[in-house]
């Protein structure tokens, strides 16, 4: 793809007036490749701007910086390079994040099981979705391994195009702070958001409770979201309702979706489950009322989205377990640990 394509759309000044094809995009030395558009980041630890020369040797056909370097070679000068490379990778792969319904899950806790509650809620409602997160990246009985709970986003748009090919229809994100913080999801737009709950973490990032609460809030806006499903109980949620479209959830018989007559017998919570006036009971093994609200954040949101009652108490008998979140361990001889 030509350099004018990949850079459409993105605020910046060209210096040079090559028109290069590139095929490749980078962030990291590791990966330039001959042909490669490179993006010069500020890390904690590194400056990319430092290392323009080594890309230049290695292949690199043009970079984006956010100042002129001293080279002949073509250079996209920006005002964030974190930006423009969520912007340049979304051309790069031909704006397929565009092409399928996109639902962000953002808190401090929870984000992980509500993506596979909620990925098998829409499953078995006959909608092919993906999920991204913690765990990896789930398609089409694929898993793709991935060490960021948010991918950085040239990645994030290469597996976008992966998806869309296979016919993938939803995309269940996890969007962590830092992913908001870096702009790895600049550009997308998901037509709905849920919010989980606030704590306490990440401090050595964020370095404050306030910074860390407004960037999780800062994402509840229209550049980002279209709908949001909000965890009222919650102090922060109770702010962010309403900062778009919201529909509240909780434990509170007047949120739109709630959860009342919880009974607990073995390993199986029954409970009644309203969901904006219709009422279903539904079973769960997994344990906790931390497990309930991620239960309903994805059932309102399932919900939300067309899915019938029944097909969504079906669909929660069925997770047995989240991998990784309050699992049971089994020895061989099939007791507990």
């Amino acid at each position: 793809m030509y350099i004018q394509q990949i850079i459409n759309g993105l605020k910046c000044q060209v210096v040079g007036t090559d028109n290069p094809d590139v095929t490749n995009l980078s962030c990291d030395t590791s990966t330039v490749t001959q042909g490669s558009l490179f993006f010069c980041l500020k890390g904690q630890q590194y400056d990319g701007h430092n290392f323009f020369r080594k890309v230049i040797g290695d292949g690199a056909v043009a970079i984006v910086t956010e100042r002129k370097l001293d080279t002949s070679l073509l250079q996209i000068i920006v005002p964030n390079t974190r930006i423009a490379m969520s912007v340049c990778a979304k051309n790069f792969y031909e704006n397929d994040a565009d092409k399928m319904r996109l639902i962000a899950i953002v808190g401090t806790n929870g984000k992980t099981s509500t993506s596979y509650i909620l990925q098998n809620i829409l499953q078995n409602a006959g909608i092919n979705t993906a999920v991204v997160g913690t765990n990896g990246v789930f398609f089409n009985n694929q898993h793709i391994a991935c060490n960021l709970t948010t991918p950085d986003p040239i990645l994030l748009h290469k597996l976008f195009k992966q998806m869309y090919q296979n016919n993938v229809k939803t995309v269940v994100m996890e969007v962590s702070a830092h992913a908001i913080a870096l702009s790895k999801v600049y550009g997308l737009h998901f037509d709905v958001a849920i919010f989980t709950n606030f704590s306490q973490d990440h401090l050595d990032f964020f370095h404050t409770m306030e910074e860390y609460a407004k960037v999780k809030s800062g994402f509840f806006c229209a550049e980002y979201v279209c709908n949001a499903v909000v965890n009222t109980d919650d102090e922060l949620g109770k702010s962010i309702y309403g900062q778009v479209p919201s529909v509240a959830f909780g434990m509170d018989a007047n949120s739109d979706c709630y959860i009342c007559n919880q009974q607990k017998k073995g390993d199986i919570t029954t409970f009644e489950m309203c969901l904006f006036g219709n009422k279903v009971v539904a079973q769960t093994k997994l344990a906790g009322q931390f497990n309930l609200y991620n239960i309903l954040s994805a059932s309102a949101t399932a919900s939300m989205l067309g899915v019938p009652s029944n097909v969504i108490a079906k669909a929660l008998e069925e997770v047995e377990y989240i991998d990784g979140r309050n699992q049971t361990l089994m020895r061989k001889d099939g007791a507990k640990i």
